[in-house]
């Protein structure tokens, strides 16, 4: 039996939580998002409501019987480790678990102080 392997990418933005599934060359097989599973507002980043999208991509998964996937987590969230831990609950083998996130060094050259 040939190995599944497949991509769980997870993007924390500041109003959101968008989860894809894709397959090695990138071709995105499934995705869904907080908001597309009818949470609004605030509620879109508590724990229930990144679980609801994290929990039907991984359902996906399972269905189309995919044996090991990456996990790649990109945004700030306070969730994070416990997004990770639930997502091991579901019995899928992970091959490597990544945080992508983006750290800016100093950030943007400031604007030059006027002298009067």
């Amino acid at each position: 039996m040939r190995k599944k392997l497949g991509i769980v990418s997870i993007l924390f933005t500041t109003n959101n939580v968008i989860c894809s599934l894709t397959t090695l060359n990138g071709l995105v097989l499934a995705w869904t998002s907080s908001g597309s599973k009818k949470v609004t507002g605030s509620k879109k980043l508590t724990l229930a409501g990144m679980c609801s999208a994290v929990r039907s991509i991984m359902e996906y998964a399972l269905k189309t019987q995919f044996t090991d996937i990456s996990l790649r987590l990109k945004g700030v969230s306070k969730y994070k480790k416990l997004i990770m831990k639930s997502l091991i609950s579901f019995g899928l083998q992970f091959s490597s678990i990544s945080d992508i996130t983006s750290v800016p060094h100093n950030g943007c050259r400031l604007k030059r102080t006027k002298r009067i």
